[in-house]
């Protein structure tokens, strides 16, 4: 008997119903496989919704009210309620960054009538930082923007205020034979300028010679207002002022509020550094630590009537600290006892010692009058980051004759 096979083929509906199955089951491994990049797309979505409805208020209350809303300017500002603490590194979509003011812009109040709450970062905001920047062009044309992560995926962060740059020290002296046999701690600084208004104080930290460690020794509160040049900041027995021609500006210098006898300072090395802080008392990167070292004081041996007759140019003779072999520069500087003339600071000399002389080259001297003495020694290396001096323990005085 024969036999027949029969191939059975797929009908229409069985095709339709195992296409209808396949579409589910490759949607469903599109959402298994790909879910941040689609709670990445929703969130950019609310930012880009966000913005608009933020730049429509502001364009609305500016209508109605004729008049710009309160804060909004050039500066990058982060909307929010935050006082402080809102100075961040903002990256635009096209990856470069701008720093934020410190202080949040609040527009709550203003563009209640026109949004009735003021919206935030879906990832990275809250109602104190939004995350949301605003700025008003030149032209009048206002920007609101959110601020990106950056390249590896980290949230917008606050911005630590840079290190003081530049940072030299000495010892330095004040004119007048009243401050001579004194001397006073001097520094100078430079820092970004662009970065000046987020900073709330300068502070200025100390080791002597006898510490163990660092201790905060000034905290100069408010430098950005220092306008005009001539006002200063003190805070104990240190001032702050403002070097630069224009102020504020980048370059600044901290100094003793008065010359102290050389006799209080211990032999030995002073180190300092400084530090910016922002509104919220936090400390940004520090400067490069710098040294003075103060070598001693040394005993003015010779001031002596010339020994030849006919001359007036008289030798001064002194011994170098012993507690520094190498050369230092010496300033001789010479006035009438009396007051009544201008001090005259003889050209300088290079000696290290120990025994070091200089004849004097000034200014003609008077006949039978009474001048004093005084000579310190200093040297440094070339940025000054490292200054050592020494000082005559006393002034001496001397007649010049015939």
């Amino acid at each position: 008997m024969a036999q027949f096979s029969k191939n059975h083929g797929f009908t229409l509906l069985e095709l339709l119903i195992v296409i209808g199955i396949l579409s589910i089951l490759t949607s469903s491994s599109i959402l298994v496989l790909n879910p941040a990049k689609l709670f990445k797309n929703a969130k950019d979505v609310k930012r880009n919704t966000d913005t608009e409805n933020l730049l429509k208020a502001i364009k609305f209350y500016e209508a109605q009210q004729s008049k710009a809303v309160t804060g909004l300017d050039g500066t990058l500002k982060m909307l929010g309620s935050a006082t402080a603490g809102c100075n961040i590194a903002c990256r635009a979509p096209d990856g470069s960054e701008e720093y934020t003011a410190d202080s949040c812009l609040n527009l709550a109040d203003e563009l209640a009538e026109y949004l009735p709450v003021i919206p935030y970062d879906p990832e990275y905001g809250n109602a104190g930082k939004t995350n949301y920047v605003v700025r008003k062009n030149v032209t009048g044309e206002i920007i609101v923007r959110a601020c990106s992560a950056d390249e590896n995926g980290n949230p917008p962060s606050v911005v630590q205020l840079p290190a003081p740059t530049s940072l030299k020290v000495g010892f330095g002296i004040a004119s007048g034979v009243s401050n001579w046999v004194k001397t006073a701690e001097s520094l100078s600084f430079n820092f970004d300028v662009n970065s000046l208004s987020n900073v709330s104080a300068f502070r200025l930290y100390q080791k002597k010679p006898q510490d163990s460690a660092f201790n905060m020794v000034a905290e100069f509160s408010n430098p950005p207002s220092s306008t005009p040049c001539n006002i200063n900041r003190t805070y104990g027995t240190w001032v702050l002022g403002s070097l630069s021609p224009s102020c504020p500006g980048s370059a600044w210098h901290i100094s003793r509020t008065s010359s102290q006898p050389v006799s209080s300072y211990v032999i030995g090395d002073y180190l300092y550094y400084v530090t910016a802080l922002d509104s919220s008392g936090t400390e940004g990167l520090a400067s490069r630590t710098s040294t003075s070292t103060f070598l001693g004081t040394f005993p003015i041996q010779t001031p002596i009537v010339v020994e030849s007759p006919g001359s007036l140019n008289p030798t001064f003779r002194w011994q170098a600290a012993s507690s520094w072999s190498q050369a230092l520069g010496y300033w001789v500087i010479v006035a009438p006892s009396d007051g009544s003339g201008q001090q005259r600071m003889l050209i300088p000399i290079t000696s290290s010692g120990p025994a070091v002389s200089k004849v004097y080259d000034g200014p003609a001297l008077d006949l039978n009058r009474e001048y004093t003495i005084w000579i310190y020694g200093r040297s440094h290396n070339s940025d000054q980051t490292e200054d050592r001096a020494s000082f005559a323990s006393e002034t001496a005085t001397f007649r010049v004759s015939e």
